[in-house]
């Protein structure tokens, strides 16, 4: 009897014949991340991919219940994105990212009303040799915010209110702030007035709305935040979703395209365990987290403290 002949196929069809059940991770350049429970080690690298044309933005969402390891992964992550010569700035209101600060050879910068440290959008980066330009970037600049705060376009003569408020301000020695401008929109120059043949009283009219924004807390009522929250969510091809409570896996379905398969497993994932979507692709990894990390990314450790 002739035995039959064999069978012949490539990786890509013999990882869906069981037991033999293997997948094929998203390459072997980057960051090592964990175990991807359907086999084999993952790294990733947002660059890399999009280097590849896996993806089409660099952009990561990561998201999950409070206690499920976000943080953990998160710390883990820019730690080991440094062998690469990556650069991370954090927002840290809670404080916790100190000891991995201190461990990259940086310290925290902490801002706090009447401290030392503050942050002023109209101070340039690095020096410009033209002022001119510079004195149109922070008219710009402060248009655009009064325009965020009032949820309008700014109408023409409030624009050149800003505009002279801006010059009339950017001659000095330091560096205008927001709150300058403003007094300068609730009190404008005469010479300012005179630029746009019109007097101090009406140019202060002009500027008034705009100085009754609040320019210092730039932002928009709930409904405008959860627009600025689906934006960004559109603009990150890669999603780090860990476990959910039932109560939210319907949301996260909408919001995230989730099969159905994906939405049920979402409530079970245990602890260090995420739905990776990258691209079209979507994985189960595990976060592996060595010993010498513990210390610098463990958030119960710090919290407990």
């Amino acid at each position: 009897m002739t035995p039959p002949a064999a069978h012949r196929a490539t990786t890509a069809h013999l990882q869906a014949l069981y037991p033999f059940v293997a997948e094929g991770g998203l390459g072997d350049r980057g960051v090592y991340i964990g175990r991807n429970l359907f086999g084999g080690g993952f790294v990733y690298d947002p660059w890399e991919l999009y280097r590849a044309g896996a993806v089409t933005n660099p952009n990561m969402l990561v998201l999950g219940q409070i206690g499920r390891g976000k943080s953990s992964f998160v710390k883990a992550f820019l730690w080991r994105q440094q062998v690469f010569g990556r650069q991370a700035w954090v927002v840290d209101p809670k404080g916790e990212y100190g000891p991995l600060a201190h461990a990259s050879g940086t310290r925290s910068v902490r801002v706090a009303p009447g401290g030392a440290v503050r942050l002023n959008p109209l101070e340039p980066a690095a020096p410009m040799r033209d002022g001119h330009d510079l004195t149109r970037r922070r008219g710009e600049l402060v248009c655009s915010l009064a325009a965020a705060s009032l949820g309008r376009t700014l109408l023409p003569h409030e624009r050149t209110a800003v505009e002279l408020a801006v010059a009339s301000i950017s001659g000095r020695a330091a560096a205008p702030t927001i709150p300058a401008v403003v007094k300068a929109l609730l009190r404008p120059a005469t010479s300012s007035a005179s630029a746009v043949c019109s007097d101090a009283g009406s140019l202060a009219a002009d500027g008034r709305a705009v100085a009754l924004s609040d320019l210092r807390a730039a932002g928009g009522d709930g409904s405008e935040q959860q627009r600025l929250s689906e934006g960004l969510l559109a603009d990150a091809e890669t999603r780090v979703v860990f476990a959910q409570p039932a109560s939210e896996v319907q949301a996260a379905t909408e919001l995230l395209g989730l099969t159905t398969t994906e939405a049920e497993l979402l409530p079970r994932l245990p602890r260090g365990v995420a739905l990776w979507k990258v691209g079209s692709r979507s994985l189960l990894i595990e976060h592996r987290m060595g010993t010498h990390e513990a210390a610098l990314i463990d958030t119960d450790a710090r919290m407990g403290g």
